[in-house]
């Protein structure tokens, strides 16, 4: 209802591409303007925006809408389409090491997953969660462990329909330094040393 004349008012909207940080993205993403769908958004111009924050800088997104200059906004629509072949390169990565310290498990068959990595880039890690949980049907966690030996990993878990993944992290907790999330998707905290 509301969402779908939202997104229809918007993409009407971006489709006469008035904003200079726009026209970059949509010309860096290869989306003609007139052709521009809701589809675009999710799957052409959302990651690229996503891909900054999760690689190495949050504020580009912000940073290309706020632009005026049109040679500023070609240059952080370029950064954004860098940032994004990054992400799709060590999400790749990611998802090849967790796939292997998954076969590495003695149960083939677990009731949920939980695996880790050194180095393993935590921008990327609830992707990678995600596509275990969804290939394997069973809750998946993914940590990624600091390789200068910091003292807290990161991790993001993700569920399957019929568990609210919340409350099973909170019956947990006092194993986790910290935790955070709802009943689809978590982010975790832990000890990397006692």
């Amino acid at each position: 209802g509301e969402n779908r004349a939202l997104v229809q008012r918007g993409v009407a909207e971006a489709r006469r591409a008035e904003r200079v940080g726009l026209k970059a993205l949509l010309v860096e993403s290869r989306v003609e303007p007139a052709t521009l769908t809701s589809e675009d958004f999710g799957f052409k111009l959302g990651p690229r925006i996503n891909a900054a924050g999760r690689m190495f800088r949050a504020d580009a997104g912000v940073e290309l809408f706020l632009s005026d200059s049109a040679e500023r906004a070609a240059e952080i629509g370029n950064e954004l389409g860098k940032a994004n072949l990054d992400r799709r390169a060590a999400e790749r990565e990611l998802v090849n090491s967790a796939e292997a310290a998954r076969s590495e498990l003695e149960d083939q068959d677990p009731p949920a997953l939980v695996v880790a990595g050194t180095g393993w880039h935590s921008g990327v890690v609830g992707i990678a969660a995600a596509r275990l949980a969804r290939k394997y049907e069973v809750p998946a966690v993914v940590i990624s462990i600091p390789e200068d030996g910091a003292e807290v990993a990161r991790g993001s878990a993700r569920s399957v329909p019929g568990l609210d993944l919340h409350a099973a992290i909170s019956e947990c907790a006092d194993l986790l330094k910290e935790f955070g999330g709802h009943k689809a998707a978590a982010g975790i905290q832990v000890k990397t040393v006692d």
